[in-house]
């Protein structure tokens, strides 16, 4: 049985972060993914331009609302 843990999100239009097995994506409001389970960490960057912050393999960087690589996951510590 897979254990899937869920964000409220306020405003129900905007994505919600959620962790399966310890690796967290994000799906839309109907539960559809729209980024795969497959970061360490993931976390709403900027709204404006759909940007997620996350970590994989240990190094962060940032993906957008495609799961596309738009800073490479290069740093040690969280992009602010």
């Amino acid at each position: 049985m897979k254990k899937i843990i869920i964000t409220i999100c306020l405003f129900c239009s905007l994505p919600n972060v959620l962790a399966q097995k310890l690796s967290f994506g994000v799906v839309d409001s109907k539960g559809a993914i729209i980024i795969p389970f497959e970061y360490e960490d993931i976390m709403p960057f900027d709204y404006a331009s759909s940007l997620y912050v996350a970590k994989k393999d240990s190094k962060w960087g940032a993906i957008d609302s495609l799961g596309c690589v738009k800073i490479p996951f290069t740093y040690n510590e969280r992009l602010n």
